[in-house]
């Protein structure tokens, strides 16, 4: 048997979820208008900014240990994470399809004696211009400036800056024609 989840009753469940993450955090600067999907994990140690209209799938994580900002009308797909520990903006009208990775830190370690040790994060902030599309199973690393109007084909990893006005695929991803 399967179970919709795109009726009435599930997005105005997702609405009051929105409403009820608004009023705990309405300190952080949350726009009071939205959808939150099921299983997200919401954290904010650092700063956040959401703009008005967004929608995330379920599953979805938000962390702020850093600066999050997150322009208007954004939606972001399910199993999808976002962790900022330095600074991520996100843009305005902008789509991230499902399992899509942003991250603007990668792990430091150091071997000593043959063993692993941590020794915290190297950062780099990561900006997103307005009017981007995302695709499935994106990956965007730190130290990244995406322009506006841009296109990220499915199952890309982004480890440079991409110009306005572009389509990119692959790993790495490359320009493939401008638009």
């Amino acid at each position: 048997m399967r179970v919709s989840t795109g009726g009435f009753f599930y997005k105005l469940l997702g609405v009051i979820r929105f409403l009820l993450i608004y009023l705990f955090y309405i300190s952080k600067k949350i726009a009071p208008i939205g959808i939150i999907g099921r299983g997200n994990l919401l954290y904010f140690k650092g700063d956040i900014r959401i703009g008005r209209r967004l929608i995330t799938g379920k599953n979805v994580d938000l962390i702020s240990e850093g600066i999050l900002d997150i322009g208007e009308n954004v939606s972001i797909g399910d199993y999808s994470r976002v962790v900022s520990k330095d600074r991520i903006k996100i843009g305005s009208n902008v789509m991230l399809a499902r399992f899509v990775s942003i991250l603007d830190h990668d792990h430091d370690y150091t071997v000593i004696n043959k063993e692993i040790k941590f020794d915290g994060y190297t950062t780099n902030s990561i900006e997103i211009g307005d009017n981007v599309w995302i695709g499935d199973k994106v990956t965007i690393l730190k130290g990244i400036k995406i322009g506006s109007n841009v296109i990220i084909a499915a199952n890309s990893v982004v480890t440079k800056s991409i110009p306005d006005n572009c389509i990119v695929a692959g790993i790495p991803a490359v320009i493939k024609r401008s638009i």
